[in-house]
């Protein structure tokens, strides 16, 4: 499943070459719906978190994914998005509740 997909994967999916530029428009929105509800999942389940990504768009974490993806092919999307909660974390992104 998706869970399961490399980097690897997702640049092969979202390249116009690979599966056709409409399939590649499709997957591109796919897996910006997959990191939303990912990133969403993680605001969820902290109590203490407002906000886990800031100002940060979907469009905007799609394109780290994506260049992260490109230098990591090997790596499982969702250790990828994990890496990105712990940039955002050390870049005070991260809005927590006040107490």
């Amino acid at each position: 499943g998706w869970g399961g997909a490399t980097c690897k994967d997702l640049i092969h999916d979202i390249t116009p070459k690979n599966v056709g530029f409409q399939q590649a428009i499709q997957n591109i929105r796919l897996y910006q719906s997959w990191a939303s509800g990912f990133v969403s999942g993680v605001n969820y389940t902290d109590n203490d978190v407002y906000d886990v990504s800031g100002a940060t768009t979907p469009e905007d974490t799609f394109i780290w994914l994506k260049d992260y993806c490109e230098d990591n092919p090997e790596i499982a999307i969702p250790i990828a998005l994990h890496e990105l909660l712990e940039i955002w974390e050390e870049e005070g992104k991260i809005l927590r509740q006040a107490n």
